[in-house]
This record gives C-alpha cells, structure tokens and sequence, in this order.
C-alpha cells in the first residue's frame, strides 16, 4: 500500500502540488518536507501547547480532537485547524498567505562527504590547532568508526576504526541483551567498555591532528537501538521479549562530561531518534546519506553489518526491516574479523592463487565479510561446495581444487592465506548461506508489503564500513542482494557514519533526520510466518546457466 497524499498549497502567487506522508501532521510536513517555508508561528516547537500554528485546510484531515478544540476557541468556528494537531488523512488544500517557496537546486543538496583512501596511521598530521572540532561516530555491533572533523570548514580531517569491546561479552545484540540480564552491573559493565574505547580512540585522532580536548565542541553518535541504550544507560531488556520495543525513541543530548569523555568534555553529545527496536539510528543515517526520503520513486538500501538493515520507500513510505547477518562482519567466522586494519576484505581468483586485499596492507589478521562472500563465490565456481552450502570432500573435487584445500585438526577447509593460516570451513559456509539467504527473504518480503514492483526501483544502494566494496561478480553469482534485483548497485562507503556526518554539520540534515525517525515503519520479521517461508525458499543457489563456463574459467 503507498502511504502518500496529495497536499495542494495555494501561495499568494501561484499553486503548488507536493506529496505527503499519510497520518503526517501539517506542522512535520511544513516543517520537514521537500521545501523550506516559515508557514506557521509555533513557539512550542509543534509539542501542542501553545495554540498558535493556525492553518486553513480543506479535504480529508483528521477530526478536530477536543484539546485542538479547546485550543483554538472561536477559531475552530472559522475553519481554522493547528498544524501540529491536524494529521493529513488524504487529499488536502492549505491556504498560505505567502509566496511560494523556490524549489530546491541540486546545489541545495546536503553535503556529501569523501572519505580518504587511507586511515589515518597512513595520513600526514593534519593539523587543527584554533579551530572548532567535533566527532561523528557510527557505533557498530562489531566495528566502531570514528569521524574528525574541522567544524568551521565542515572538512573531514581523520578517522579510524576500531572493534568494538563489547564483543568480549557477546558477539551479538542477542547475546548482549541476554547478557545484560544475567547478572547485576553486566549492562553498566558493557556501557564503560564502549564508552572508554570512544574516548580513548577521540584521544588518539585529536592527538593525530595536535589538536586539544576542549576544541572539541559536538559529538554525534549513531547506533543501533541496542548501542544507543546502553550509551545513554537505558535498560535494554525490553528489546529482547515480545513486542522488542525500546523505552524510547526519542533523540538524546548530553555532554561529554556526563559520559566520561576526557578528550571532549565541553561537548555537546546528541543520539538521534531511532525507528523501532530493529532500526535505529544507524539506519535514520543510512537513509539520510542516500537521500531516499526525498526521493519520487522507491529505492532500496541495504546496508551490510553484524545485522543488515534493510529500506525500501521513497518520500511517500519509508518501510525498514532488519535481518541478522553476523558473519558478513566477520563475527562468528572461525578467521573472521571486523573491518579494521589487517582484515582481507577482498579476494579474487589467477588461476590455481588466490589473491587477497588487505585493509591499511598490513600483516593478514583475519577475514572480513566482503572477504569471504568473495570466498564464497570462488568455492561455488570451482564447485568445492555444492547449492546447498555443503562442502565436498577431497575424494569428490578435482585434483585441481584440492590444492586450495588443507587438513586442520581432521577437517578439511578452504584456504585463504596459508602463511597466516586464515581459512573457511564448513560451519563458517553455512553461516555465510545463511546470512545470504537473510537479506533475500528480507527484501523479497518488503517488496510483497510494500506492492512495489523490482521494476520500479530506481536506485539500489548497497552500503556497509568504511572499508566496504564487494565485487559485483561476487554478488552477481551469490544472487545476491536479490535474484529479483537486477540493478547494479550503487555502493556508499559507511552510510550510517556519513549520516552521522551530516547530522553533525548540517542543522537541515538533523531536521530530516527527525522526520524519518518518526515516518519510517519498521516490519518485524522475527515473528512473521511468511519471512521464514521466504527464507527457506532461496537458502540454496539456483542451478547455474554459466557452470560449465565458471567451470572452465577455475
């Protein structure tokens, strides 16, 4: 179902059209809608207080309430409605007694970031001595990535990636929130860990930059909603029962003093608003950085992590699910790792050698998810594992592919780098099948809720760390993100954490930020029959028309 509505606005010079959100109110679209117009007074900030956001409006609205009644007196006799009050129900007029707006000029567009090619142990000192910093930070379940910036010249400076401690008590959302529950202090435990190694990584790129503590003047942190919980030191246990709702949703300030931060004390500290318990605001930065809120026609994002969100609208609906893919962040992959310096991120097959991409090219300490979908693929083409994930034995390859193999502790795996001794085996190929499969149902899922049609999604991004690329042969071969996606992606390196960037710099992309916290719907596919229907159906690869030739070609 399309959740939009036609709103005609009748300026003193000319008439427009636009398209509105369904159960919108009139203040959120005026005010954080495709257009800048200063069309109602509203010194409470649309709280429905103060009874002065008065506007005329025709069509299906909302019924007036008995508090709007009571606000606005004899006004509601002379078809006067409060903006903040008034929900758009369907087709509407509003009369404005002002000119109209000027459209927006691709110019207008919120500022896109460029991310340097190296970390910052690679850079030149930049220096920042007198100048006003602050941080955007994306906390990940496994990886944190931590921005820098020069606030006067909104210019990126330095960043860094680091693991997240917190793995250490679980490797999971799951586990963590079980985690949390199983002893008194584990959540206040799990809350320092974090907290300390942000401070700690501030310190190191405020160091980088021979730039001081107190220069540090905003810090925007973005998450999950379980990230931003324990941040913010809010019980995170109803996100692990029955309806997995967060105890609120609401976006978060404080200073860097109340967190403990010692390389940011005087800064101001905001955690966006989040979706549900399933999408936060990790997400809200996501959709933010790739603009499809503003969009007419529907785009798909997924952006790849310990779990995968996944969104799919456009300015009328915005419908996000999210799918756990733990192993596609290196977690729980025998060799795996997050996306930080030394993770084999990219891998790709000269004849009988394998040939591996290193982050920062530093000595091999793992392998990060992109890495081993690229592993994946090898192994499906030279068919040392079959549709079903399942891995042959030696007796059952050619001798050619045997030699790509070797015997650890009685199992035969897959090996990647031999002198480092990074490899998959056959639990980690299942892992990976069954993050594969997660994504495929997710999508197929939301594009059945929403009635939108492959066909008429006009962009599809895919999005993941700040070290993000994956082969598109890889993903052509995978089927992934899904057979019916036939686009080629548009790759965006670390959505949520240009998101963050963007909130930081730009007080119209926090606005927008706002607006798709509160109008973007979350679908729970944890609980949802058909979802695991879906998930079995694509868990195994299709028989392929190219084997033969991938057969060939190894």
């Amino acid at each position: 179902m399309r959740l939009e509505c036609k709103v005609t606005i009748i300026f003193s010079d000319k008439i427009q059209e636009y398209t509105a959100v369904y159960d919108q109110t009139i203040y959120q679209f005026l005010v954080y809608g495709r257009f800048n117009v200063d069309a109602v007074h509203a010194p409470c900030g649309g709280r429905n207080l103060c009874g002065k956001c008065l506007v005329k409006v025709t069509g299906k609205a909302s019924p007036m309430s008995n508090n709007e009644r009571r606000l606005l007196g004899e006004k509601a006799q002379e078809g006067w409605r409060l903006a903040c009050m008034t929900r758009i129900h369907g087709n509407i007029t509003l009369h404005l007694d002002k000119p109209a707006p000027k459209e927006e000029s691709d110019s207008a567009e919120l500022l896109r970031i460029a991310f340097p090619t190296v970390s910052p142990s690679e850079q030149p000192g930049v220096k920042a001595s007198g100048e006003a910093l602050g941080f955007a930070i994306d906390v990940g379940t496994a990886t944190i990535a931590a921005y820098l910036y020069n606030l006067d010249e909104d210019r990126l400076i330095a960043w860094r990636t680091i693991s997240n401690p917190q793995s250490k008590y679980a490797p999971d959302l799951i586990g963590r929130i079980k985690y949390a529950g199983s002893r008194p202090g584990a959540q206040t435990k799990m809350r320092r860990a974090v907290l300390s190694a942000l401070d700690i990584t501030m310190g190191q790129l405020l160091e980088h930059c021979a730039a001081r503590p107190k220069q540090v003047e905003r810090i925007t942190l973005v998450g999950n909603a379980c990230m931003q919980h324990i941040i913010a030191n809010i019980d995170i246990s109803p996100l692990g029962r029955p309806p997995y709702q967060p105890l609120t949703k609401d976006a978060l300030q404080f200073t860097g003093k109340n967190l403990g931060f010692k390389n940011a004390p005087d800064a101001i500290v905001e955690l966006p608003g989040i979706i549900s318990g399933w999408n936060g605001a990790d997400t809200v930065a996501s959709i933010l950085t790739c603009g499809l809120y503003k969009s007419d026609t529907p785009v798909l994002l997924a952006d790849i992590g310990v779990n995968t969100e996944l969104v799919l609208g456009s300015r009328s609906a915005i419908l996000t699910c999210s799918v756990p893919t733990p192993a596609l962040d290196g977690v729980g992959l025998s060799c795996g790792c997050g996306s930080i310096p030394g993770g084999i991120n990219g891998i790709w097959k000269n004849k009988y050698k394998l040939i591996n991409n290193i982050i920062d090219h530093k000595t091999p300490t793992g392998i990060c998810g992109t890495g081993a979908l690229d592993a994946l693929s090898i192994m499906l083409r030279a068919e040392i594992i079959n549709n079903s994930g399942i891995m042959l034995t030696p007796q059952e390859m050619k001798p050619s592919k045997r030699r790509m193999m070797k015997n650890i502790n009685g199992e035969w795996v897959f090996v990647i780098s031999r002198k480092e001794g990074v490899y998959l085996n056959q639990h980690d190929v299942q892992a990976l099948m069954h993050a594969r499969a997660s994504i495929i149902a997710g999508i197929n899922l939301m594009l059945k809720e929403s009635g939108i049609s492959t066909k008429e999604i006009s962009v599809f991004y895919l999005a993941g760390g700040p070290n993000f690329g994956i082969n598109t042969k890889t993903l052509s071969i995978l089927e992934m993100p899904s057979p019916k996606i036939k686009k080629p992606p548009a790759f965006l390196q670390n959505a949520a954490g240009t998101g963050a960037g963007l909130i930081l710099l730009n007080s119209r992309a926090r606005a927008d930020a706002e607006y798709i916290a509160t109008y973007a719907r979350s679908l729970d596919i944890y609980n949802n029959p058909q979802y695991q229907s879906e998930f079995k159906s694509v868990y195994a690869f299709k028989p392929r028309k190219n084997a033969e030739n991938d057969r060939e070609n190894e």
